[in-house]
């Protein structure tokens, strides 16, 4: 069913994001936010080349400590394309610098 889908992205997206530096994740159906822990500032390339072509926007809701909001622009649901998108940051070294 679409909830136990839509719980174990959400999930999968905690531990993706607790990895990165991801303190808060507020997810809704249109826009997720992302505060990041104080300290922790990802590389904006690394996060622009994950996020290109995913068809979300990213609005930079503060910069210290970094608050991110993901809008969805498009037919993709938002939960399985920030999933597929933190998992390739996660799996980049080089992204919290």
């Amino acid at each position: 069913p679409d909830e136990v889908d839509a719980l174990l992205a959400t999930a999968q997206l905690r531990l993706l994001g607790g990895a990165l530096g991801v303190e808060r994740i507020l997810v809704r159906p249109w826009d997720v936010r992302l505060n990041f822990r104080t300290g922790v500032v990802p590389r904006m390339a690394s996060l622009q080349k994950v996020l290109q072509g995913r068809q979300l926007m990213v609005d930079v809701r503060r910069p210290m400590p970094l608050s991110l909001t993901l809008t969805r622009h498009g037919t993709e649901p938002i939960l399985p394309t920030l999933v597929a998108a933190m998992r390739e940051l996660a799996a980049d070294p080089s992204v919290l610098g």
